[in-house]
C-alpha cells in the first residue's frame, strides 16, 4: 500500500483542489481521454460526464461523505479521489469499479 501511495503523484494529473463560492461548486477535471470531466460531489460521489453534452454518464460511489479532489491518470484508465471519509480511492474508468480503498492514519 505505503508503494501505491508513493507512485500516486506519478501516476496522476488534473489534481482538482479548486471550488466556487459555495462549497458545493466544484470544477471538473478534464480526463486523459479529453471525452469526459470527472466532478468531486458533496454526496460521496465523482461523476463523470460528456464534454459534449453535460450528460452525467457514470456515478462513482463509495466515499462517506464530501468528495474534496480527483486526479486523472494520464493514459485515462483509472482516477484518484480522496473525500472527508479521510480514504483514497481508485477507480477503474472502464467498468466504473473501485479497484482499492486506502485509509489515511
Amino acid at each position: 500500500m505505503k508503494q501505491i501511495l508513493a507512485t500516486l503523484p506519478l501516476l496522476f494529473t488534473g489534481l482538482a483542489l479548486a471550488q466556487g463560492d459555495r462549497l458545493d461548486t466544484w470544477i471538473p477535471v478534464p480526463l486523459a481521454d479529453g471525452v469526459r470531466a470527472a466532478v468531486p460531489c458533496e454526496d460521496g460521489t465523482v461523476r463523470l460526464f460528456e464534454l459534449a453534452t453535460g450528460k452525467t454518464d457514470v456515478v462513482l460511489s463509495g466515499h462517506l461523505g464530501r468528495v474534496r479532489a480527483v486526479l486523472s491518470a494520464p493514459d485515462g484508465a483509472t482516477l484518484a479521489s480522496c473525500g472527508e471519509d479521510q480514504t483514497i480511492r481508485l477507480w477503474d474508468l472502464v467498468d466504473g469499479s473501485c479497484l482499492a480503498t486506502l485509509e489515511t492514519p
